[in-house]
């Protein structure tokens, strides 16, 4: 035999091992000691493997629609090449490394030969998702993918910044792609870029947030990627802690003209008068919102709007609580028979405020009833008590409104020594404040009711 044909005929004896291990009577062209299991899965999973280096799947010459590495102890993938994975039958293919404890990922396939493709790194422990942490690659590549699904649920990722996919691959399309990153620990979405290279496009794109602790969606989230226009795109930020929505979320992102749809479900909205702006029929985010194929979203918060859809309320209707003026005097000490003027302490935030309520507890901790009620609608005015005397001495409770209410109770004592003796005070407010439906405009204590001046 010449010395062509001796290594020709080794490399046919090879080609044929491989081709009888793969089809049910072991494993091809590696040493992790995994089975073939009929229906075209390699099952590396339960091994106890740590490392993948033990693992010889470069130019294997295995051809089966799912891997799976599940329930090993792996830390890292870095630089695993893999032959190449094919279906024939269903069209599916599945690389499953779940159950691990996978926090680096770097794998190159040869070739992709099917029609739905799912990377599952569920139940590892990614803390981010970036270019120094993640990548997936393959070289010669497909002309059409019909699913495209990228599993990182169940991690303990916190950041995201960028998700890089198929640098090497020159063309490609993808009908359908869903990045599931639900149910980890994430803090923000405006960072996060999906970079998508050279002349493949996405027609669907889904990425599902839901279930993370997100407080914002910056729409920046999905700058770099390649969309057949017009695109679809989907995202799930149900149940995480959006609040509000900002300007600065909107003007900074991209495809707002597109098909885009958002679940906000499950967070607790607060339609404050910082939202105001999206009353404004020109706000980009209403656009976003009012998508007919997006969930509807409501209000949680303030209580008086509570359910109501953000998109139907009017400008007055996005209010904000006053708020208590960080530097009030709550407790007010004064010299018997004098005079004292207390006035409601908050700072007007949002809407006018329309009114202020004032009423007086005699004795708050014993939970007697109040000892007078008087409604002003003049904000600034104060409350005179005049000829101050034990009687007076109690909790005066103010609530001011301005469509959201806010209750601030004040303290009024005399001097220490001033107590003794009984004298009854009288309590005033300037007629001008008073509402038509006052008796007049003094209000007496205890056992004087209806006194007028």
């Amino acid at each position: 035999m010449s010395s062509v044909m001796k290594p020709l005929l080794v490399f046919i004896l090879y080609l044929d091992w491989c081709y009888i291990i793969s089809n049910g009577q072991g494993i091809a062209c590696s040493s992790c000691q995994c089975s073939y299991v009929p229906g075209g899965i390699l099952d590396c999973s339960a091994r106890k493997i740590t490392n993948l280096t033990e693992c010889d799947l470069l130019d294997s010459c295995l051809d089966v629609p799912t891997l799976n590495f599940s329930s090993n102890a792996i830390t890292e993938v870095n630089a695993l090449n893999i032959g190449g994975l094919s279906s024939e039958e269903n069209g599916e293919c599945y690389l499953d490394f779940t159950s691990n404890s996978i926090s680096e990922f770097f794998v190159s396939i040869s070739y992709v030969d099917c029609q739905s493709f799912t990377l599952d790194l569920s139940s590892n422990t990614f803390r981010n998702i970036s270019s120094t942490s993640f990548r997936f690659e393959t070289y010669s590549g497909f002309l059409y993918l019909e699913t495209l699904n990228l599993k990182f649920t169940r991690n303990t990722i916190r950041f995201l910044q960028s998700l890089k996919l198929f640098e090497n691959l020159f063309r490609y399309r993808i009908g359908n792609m869903t990045i599931d990153l639900s149910f980890n620990e994430i803090v923000a979405s405006n960072k996060f870029e999906i970079n998508l290279y050279y002349y493949g496009y996405i027609e669907k794109l889904n990425v599902l947030l839901n279930n993370n602790n997100i407080t914002n969606f910056g729409l920046s989230a999905f700058m770099g990627s390649r969309l057949r226009s017009p695109s679809s795109i989907y995202v799930d930020l149900s149940d995480n802690e959006i609040s509000h929505f900002t300007r600065e979320d909107i003007q900074s992102s991209v495809f707002l003209d597109g098909n885009i749809r958002f679940n906000f479900s499950g967070n607790i909205l607060n339609c404050d008068c910082s939202q105001r702006f999206i009353s404004n029929i020109s706000s980009p985010i209403r656009g976003i919102l009012g998508n007919n194929t997006s969930v509807e979203t409501t209000c949680a918060e303030p209580p008086s709007i509570s359910g109501r859809p953000i998109l139907s309320l009017s400008p007055e209707e996005f209010t904000c609580s006053p708020e208590l003026d960080p530097m009030a005097v709550l407790v007010h000490e004064v010299p018997r028979g004098e005079t004292v003027e207390i006035r409601c302490p908050f700072i007007e935030v949002g809407l006018p405020i329309e009114y202020i309520d004032w009423e007086f507890m005699r004795d708050a901790i014993r939970g007697e009833a109040s000892s007078f009620q008087i409604r002003s609608t003049c904000v600034d005015c104060p409350l005179v008590i005049r000829n101050v005397q034990p009687d007076a001495e109690g909790e005066y409770r103010c609530t001011v409104s301005n469509g959201e209410t806010l209750t601030i109770s004040q303290t009024l004592r005399l001097l220490p020594g001033d107590q003794d003796g009984i004298t009854t005070p009288l309590v005033t407010v300037p007629r001008s404040s008073v509402t038509p439906e006052l008796i007049g405009d003094t209000v007496s204590p205890p056992g004087r009711a209806g006194q007028t001046g």
